[in-house]
């Protein structure tokens, strides 16, 4: 655990980081592209300076990259120099994911792909494919949702070719990098997706194997050293040698002046010294990232920073630093992943592709014209078919609009119904908020008992609209994660230090609609807060299990503790109990069954009948 003076130490550290990279705030050639820009005319070769002087700014300033960006393609679109205008709009791209505003990142990006389509500019359409890729890698976010994921890979994966067909090692290496980044995500969904990492770790070394092969791509040599680190980190667990990666790729990136990348390696650093128990070390490279991701102001890489630093203190034991950047981070991923802005997304490639097939359907209608006139003795029968196609035309048409009116009615429904599962998670925080501030007004002991029960009633409630928001299904809640994290959170509200309760969660029917996982989430607070109120006082090892099963289309929940047992006739009696009369009333409107088992230790069982309400 840090001393007060490392704090102190630590702190200053990241007051004084911005002015220490001042120096470097200016890339080395960005002084000579400007003396060259200063004497350029009008033409196209000053669009070419104002883009290559956007690029050189790319690991720097951001804004600075916006402003270039914004002159090179005013000057392009006044002097119709495509390729100039494409290679502008990928530069205002890349300003603009970094500034978070996903939206616009990819209408810019997808606008400067359809330009280098039309220009037949394979390299630069490569980087535009993988720039792609990386907007969809940042709309994943945190949730690493897998639809952006595999998107993302679709978009490496074409650039891949397309190096690959103009024989590019330098774009090749970049692709590889990219797609290794992308299966580290998805090897980070979840257990059973574990194998996605050996994916990683191979791309990642051929990228290695280019690089030292051809020379070529050697940009990319401090990525790729540090997306190893990583595996090295999260798959292997062998932490000095994912430190020696990293300690490579910060050498490297220091020698070539790229800020951005060290905004990746410091955090890299934080992670596997907090791994290896060396929190000293963690923090001082914790508080480097959020340094470097304020200078870059780039919110993705705050938000790593915010998340690693909360990682760091909790291993500390220090609750209230480690709560104040949970939430810093917290804040910061709510702005990253609002809802509209990604059915805008979404929108915009819908759009893309459709003007790209629109675009073909043009093309091909053309030549099939230029071939009717050469073929001038077919002219009627062209004729008639030509009147055939305008009326399947008129079909199509129909039959497409009303599709693209349905699909933009389903997705406006998803959206409404997230927000709406949004606003009432927060109006129940609210409501707990309110509870637990009236419960400091209050020195009657059996008064802020109910108002704290009270209050963990209605976080369960809560809990059920935050995972209908987060995730894709609307109508279903995923039973294991949400009992595990119902338990958990009555477990720690009810004192009980991590270890010294053992839980045991077994779920087998894991989705279940709404309309009665609301009343049994409900159940299931009364019947474990029950059991950690009362059952535990004199057992040495207290034990908690919760059983969910599905048996002959009956739904079977079964709540099982070893404390000192309860007396079934007197459960059975009639009580003024507040939370077993809320148990029978949410039993008579599921139409569920309850059974109280005593002895050594109780057992609750809840059977609700398959048409249960």
């Amino acid at each position: 655990m840090p001393t007060t003076t490392f704090k102190i130490f630590a702190g200053l550290s990241l007051l004084l980081l911005p002015f220490a990279l001042t120096a470097q705030a200016r890339p080395r050639q960005a002084d000579s592209l400007l003396y060259l820009l200063k004497k350029q005319p009008e033409n196209t070769r000053r669009v070419d300076l104002f883009n290559e002087l956007a690029e050189a700014y790319g690991q720097f300033s951001m804004d600075t990259v916006g402003v270039l960006a914004e002159q090179a393609r005013e000057l392009a679109v006044k002097l119709k120099y495509k390729k100039g205008e494409a290679d502008a709009l990928l530069n205002f791209s890349n300003f603009r994911r970094v500034k978070g505003d996903y939206t616009a990142a990819l209408k810019a990006c997808l606008e400067g792909v359809s330009i280098y389509e039309s220009l037949g500019k394979s390299s630069r359409l490569g980087e535009a494919y993988l720039t792609v890729a990386q907007i969809y890698k940042n709309i994943s976010g945190h949730n690493r949702t897998e639809e952006y994921i595999q998107i993302g890979l679709n978009y490496s994966k074409m650039a891949y070719n397309m190096y690959q067909s103009v024989g590019d090692s330098s774009g090749l290496v970049h692709s590889l990098s990219m797609a290794g980044i992308l299966y580290r995500d998805n090897a980070m969904r979840g257990k059973e997706l574990r194998h996605y990492y050996d994916s990683a770790f191979a791309v990642f070394k051929r990228a290695i194997v280019l690089i030292e092969k051809y020379g070529k791509g050697t940009d990319g040599t401090g990525k790729v050293y540090n997306n190893i680190s990583q595996v090295y980190t999260e798959y292997f667990k062998d932490y000095k040698t994912a430190l020696n990666y990293v300690e490579k790729a910060i050498a490297f990136n220091i020698a070539n002046d790229n800020l951005q990348s060290l905004s990746y390696n410091y955090g890299n650093m934080a992670k596997n010294y907090e791994r290896l128990g060396d929190f000293k070390r963690s923090l001082e490279y914790g508080y480097k990232t959020v340094g470097v991701a304020m200078q870059l102001g780039k919110p993705e890489r705050l938000q790593n920073a915010y998340s690693q630093m909360h990682s760091t203190y909790k291993a500390m034991g220090q609750a209230d630093s480690a709560y104040h950047y949970y939430i810093l981070k917290d804040n910061l991923n709510d702005s990253l992943t609002d809802l509209a802005r990604t059915a805008q997304v979404m929108e915009l490639q819908t759009r893309f592709e459709t003007q790209k097939k629109e675009g073909d359907i043009v093309r091909l209608k053309s030549e099939r014209r230029d071939q009717q006139r050469r073929m001038f003795f077919m002219a009627i029968a062209l004729l008639l078919l030509l009147c055939l196609v305008a009326a399947l035309g008129f079909l199509y048409r129909r039959v497409r609009i009303q599709r693209g009116q349905i699909a933009a009615q389903s997705v406006r429904l998803e959206v409404m119904m997230k927000e709406l599962h949004h606003r009432v998670k927060n109006n129940l925080q609210i409501v707990s908020s309110l509870l637990s501030l009236q419960t400091h007004k209050l020195k009657d002991e059996s008064a802020i008992g109910v108002l704290r029960e009270s209050q963990l009633r209605v976080q369960a409630m809560s809990l059920i609209h935050q995972r209908l928001y987060k995730k894709d299904e609307l109508t279903a809640i995923n039973m294991k994660e949400y009992i595990s994290d119902l338990a958990n959170s009555l477990i720690a509200a009810y004192g009980y230090s991590p270890g010294e309760l053992e839980l045991d969660i077994e779920v087998e029917k894991e989705m279940m609609d709404i309309d009665r996982a609301l009343p049994l989430g409900l159940i299931l607070n009364e019947m474990i807060t029950n059991s950690l109120k009362y059952a535990f006082a004199d057992t040495r090892i207290p034990r908690l299990s919760i059983h969910l099963r599905e048996e002959n289309g009956e739904v079977i929940t079964r709540v099982e503790d070893n404390g000192i047992g309860i007396d079934p006739a007197k459960w059975n009696k009639a009580s003024s109990s507040f939370g077993k009369q809320l148990i029978t009333a949410l039993c008579r409107q599921l139409r569920a069954r309850q059974d109280v088992q005593g002895g050594e230790g109780t057992i609750f069982t809840i059977t609700i009948p398959g048409k249960a309400a």
